[in-house]
């Protein structure tokens, strides 16, 4: 919308223009429309423009703007077409046009138009961030921060583009560039709430600074006290500084305030959960699929089970949601649920599927990808209730004592066991330790659940330990940094891409030292004895202190001391293996 003094002053212009130039008029009246947010009345005063000059390229702009704003990308992408058929060196309408091909899917004519755009006019900062957006897009990082850094260069007191600029950044996990750029933008405009929320998100879940991030939050909520996503990370960041209570005791005001708000609730069951709170917890937990993100309802069409005995022949579905890691670790109520309800399917991530049904051989196994088939049900038609593999601790977890100490509920292949075996047996009698250094996703926080290879010396250089490799692509790289400390190091590549063969090798090893990720679960399933390495800020599962993980007796929990400070954490895990 525009304001009564900016109408007044193109009203003057139409009135003066009448007289002389009716087609100028025409696209005037079209572009007070289109301020007004009339499209119609916009290409219908265009139209009039272009019958009155079919030439008029401001015409055929206005049009295609008014077009694009009704979603007609299409019908946009000709008008800015015929506009610049008229206007070839106009670089703005290119990067109209751009966006409307970007509006229809059509990345590399969007590319195609920005570069024409800046052959044209070099500084076009437009050009320059609409580039380095297709180009993070495609994997072309080098290019896309040079671009968008180019754009911030150009635009140094321009708000949105450094905050484009820390966004980019971030994508291409350029973390230091990120921080400037937020910090560049919020000295060019300090009252921006969004920002100072993402900023408080990636000091938070990239780079381990709850202190700092809650200071960026507690500025974002005083800027906009509505903000949902603002107050939930306030929460977070009070927890991750060990102010359990203090969170609880903010999720709670704000759930009374806005009983509606079901990403309160998530993130109080997270807190309690991780303060060993299971009874007030899981109902909590329930709210991951009502946020709107994460996990999403599966859709079966079968009544919640909620523990109650079902008819005699009824059967049970049990399916799966989340990670794989999740899948593993809340399939340790399996043995409990199969005494309460025997008959049960369970539906997994296909790569799990002979895993759980040699693991379970009382209950029936489906493997099936979560794209919304439901065919297959119909093999099974005594199904009368279903329940996601997530509800189940709601219901057998309530307390620390109903986690059982079993030595593993999982079950490798015993001739893979054995074969796996047979390579590993050396002369030197050494202990062979499986060891992984990656895990997460940018999304899952993997900056602080990862550990650099070369803080892992200690470790390596530790004497009587064959080490198998267990990261993902990872082997040529262990093995290189392991070549200085003359440490053994077996790459076993073709375990790592199948479930049932690792879970095999796992079994096959003395011990493993791992970080927060799939491996970790999988091991303590299996009864493996595993040294889990844990950022300061460790995930719920692994609770806010001790050594004892509740999930898997086998794991032992080796925590950093301070945020970022692995050395406490790995001597831990030194002298553990000089126990082994």
């Amino acid at each position: 919308m525009i304001d009564a003094a900016d109408r007044a002053g193109l009203e003057r212009e139409l009135t003066m223009l009448k007289s002389n130039d009716p087609a100028e008029a025409a696209v005037l009246q079209a572009g007070l429309a289109l301020l007004g947010r009339d499209a119609e009345a916009a290409i219908k005063n265009a139209e009039t423009a272009i019958a009155l000059r079919g030439d008029f390229a401001a015409a055929y702009r206005i049009r295609g703007r008014a077009l694009q704003s009704m979603g007609q990308h299409k019908e946009a992408v000709a008008d800015f077409e015929r506009a610049l058929s008229f206007v070839a060196t106009d670089a703005e309408l290119l990067a109209e046009q751009a966006q409307a091909y970007l509006a229809l899917g059509e990345a590399a004519d969007a590319r195609d138009c920005f570069h024409l755009a800046l052959a044209l006019a070099p500084d076009f900062v437009a050009a320059r961030v609409g580039l380095a957006r297709l180009m993070q897009e495609a994997g072309e990082l080098d290019a896309a921060l040079e671009h968008i850094r180019s754009a911030a260069r150009l635009a140094p007191l321009d708000a949105g583009i450094h905050f484009e600029s820390a966004r980019i950044h971030g994508q291409c996990d350029e973390i230091e560039g990120a921080v400037g750029a937020y910090e560049r933008g919020l000295e060019c405009s300090p009252d921006d709430a969004a920002a100072c929320a993402n900023f408080g998100l990636l000091l938070l879940s990239r780079i381990g600074d709850p202190r700092r991030a809650q200071q960026y939050f507690e500025r974002a909520i005083k800027l906009d006290p509505g903000g949902v996503e603002a107050q939930a990370n306030l929460g977070l960041a009070l927890q991750e500084q060990g102010q359990v209570s203090a969170a609880i005791a903010h999720y709670e005001k704000l759930i009374a305030a806005y009983p509606g708000e079901n990403e309160y609730r998530w993130n109080r069951g997270l807190a309690l959960l991780a303060s060993g709170d299971y009874l007030r917890g899981w109902p909590d937990y329930e709210m991951r699929n009502a946020r709107g993100r994460g996990a999403a309802p599966r859709n079966f069409p079968f009544p919640q089970w909620n523990g109650e005995k079902l008819a005699t022949g009824a059967g049970l579905l049990i399916y799966g949601e989340q990670g794989l890691g999740d899948e593993v670790m809340f399939a340790s109520c399996i043995p409990d649920l199969l005494v309460r309800q025997p008959d049960c399917l369970i539906e997994c991530e296909p790569r799990l599927a002979g895993l759980f049904a040699r693991s379970f051989p009382a209950a029936k196994v489906h493997g099936a990808m979560r794209d919304g088939d439901r065919r297959w049900l119909a093999e099974f038609p005594h199904i009368q209730a279903q329940c996601a593999i997530g509800s189940l601790p709601r219901l057998l977890r309530k307390s620390l004592a109903d986690f059982p100490r079993h030595q593993g509920y999982l079950v490798a292949d015993a001739q893979r066991v054995a074969r796996w075996r047979t390579p590993l047996v050396n002369k030197a009698g050494n202990l062979n330790v499986g060891i992984a250094w990656r895990g997460g996703t940018r999304r899952t926080r993997g900056d602080l659940r990862s550990i650099p290879l070369g803080e892992l010396a200690a470790i390596v250089r530790m004497p009587g330990i064959t080490f198998i490799n267990l990261q993902r692509n990872g082997g040529p790289e262990l093995a290189e940094f392991a070549l200085p400390f003359g440490a053994p190091v077996i790459n076993c590549d073709e375990a790592l891409a199948d479930v049932d063969k690792m879970a095999a090798l796992l079994r096959a090893l003395n011990a493993v030292i791992t970080v927060d990720n799939s491996v970790a679960h999988l091991s303590g399933a299996l009864g493996v004895s595993t040294h889990l390495l844990l950022c300061h800020s460790a995930d719920w599962r692994w609770s806010r202190g001790g050594t004892a993980a509740p999930w898997y007796p086998a794991v032992s929990l080796h925590r950093q001391q301070t945020p970022g400070d692995w050395k406490s954490a790995l001597a831990q895990v030194t002298a553990a293996l000089q126990r082994e």
